[in-house]
Order: structure tokens, then sequence, then C-alpha cells
């Protein structure tokens, strides 16, 4: 599967990066982008691959050096070995956006702190067996977190909007047609 990094997202929604950010983003290896005033963009398409076996309803996939288990609950066949798929996607779903919040805090000298974080996505199962009556996928997905920062909750609000803007992962679930809601503040002391 082709992946596009984050530049290639968002350079085809005609945001403008800042000189900073983008170097940021370069830095860590996800890309390079064209410099403003120059005419020849950088490559910043990237393929990531993943590899693994099934067995039943297990996959046992491996990134790199990272193993991990997606199961189904025994309910259904599986043998609950790990998360279920739409689980995995969730939580995908919120390691992106840990990460990409990360970069721009970094690179913004703000410390995020820990989160705490609860994510709830809403899908019909009908879906899965009449998907010509119900789509199939998420329809809403609320994230929750809590920052334990020192940071203003404006600064929060500010890297929020940008995660939000240029997330990939995120930015997936909105193509479907989901809607999803981050409610981001700074934990109470």
């Amino acid at each position: 599967m082709l992946m596009r990094s984050t530049f290639a997202a968002v350079r085809s929604s005609s945001c403008v990066i800042p000189s900073r950010s983008a170097s940021m983003f370069a830095r860590r290896g996800y890309a390079t982008i064209t410099t403003p005033g120059t005419t020849k963009p950088e490559n910043t398409v990237r393929i990531l691959t993943v590899d693994g076996t099934c067995s039943n309803y297990q996959v046992k996939a491996k990134a790199d050096k990272h193993s991990l288990t997606i199961d189904e609950p025994k309910n259904v066949g599986g043998s609950d070995s790990g998360p279920d798929p739409l689980r995995t996607q969730l939580a995908a779903l919120v390691g992106c956006m840990n990460a990409t919040a990360r970069m721009y805090a970094k690179d913004m000298n703000v410390d995020l702190g820990d989160v705490k974080f609860t994510i709830k996505g809403t899908y019909d199962a009908k879906g899965f067996h009449h998907p010509e009556e119900v789509s199939a996928q998420f329809s809403k997905v609320v994230i929750d977190a809590e920052f334990a920062t020192s940071q203003s909750q404006e600064k929060l609000s500010e890297i929020a909007k940008k995660v939000e803007n240029t997330c990939p992962i995120s930015r997936m679930f909105k193509a479907s047609g989901c809607k999803v809601d981050t409610n981001w503040k700074v934990a109470s002391k």
C-alpha cells in the first residue's frame, strides 16, 4: 500500500507549512519539502511495509522490528490473543495524533507531559453484513485527552488544531466520512 507522508497531504490541500515545521518533519525522516522560492519539489512519497501471518482470525504482523497481534474475541471465533481490528484502528489514531502532537510541541519548545486518553468509536455492525444499507466504517470518533502540562489551554488548542489538520490517520478517518471530535484539555492540578 502506498502511503503519503504528512507533507504530501498538507501540500495537496494548499496549506502553508512554516519552514521551521517543515524542517522538523524532514529531520524526523518523514519527508522533505520545497523551500519557498525554489522550483524543484523534493520527493515526499514513502512506502511503508508490514509483513505477517494469519491463522484463523489471528494476525501476527511485523513492522520493522516491532510485532503486533490482532485477533477477534472467542465469541466470534477468534482466540482473543490481541485487540480486534477496529480497536487497533482506534489505537493507531491515538498513536498517530500523539506522535504528530509531540513533533509540533518539540518544534514549539512545548512540554506536553503525559497524556491520559479515552477514545470511543461509533459504527453500525449491520454495515458488515449489509453494506448496501449501512456504512461499515466508523461514523463518529470522540477522543478525550488530558495533558499533564504546565502549558496554557490556548497553547494546547493551537497544537490540537495543527494535529487535526495534518495527522495522516485522522485525515483518513475524516476522508471516510467519519466525524472526529477531539477534546484536549490541560489536566487539573
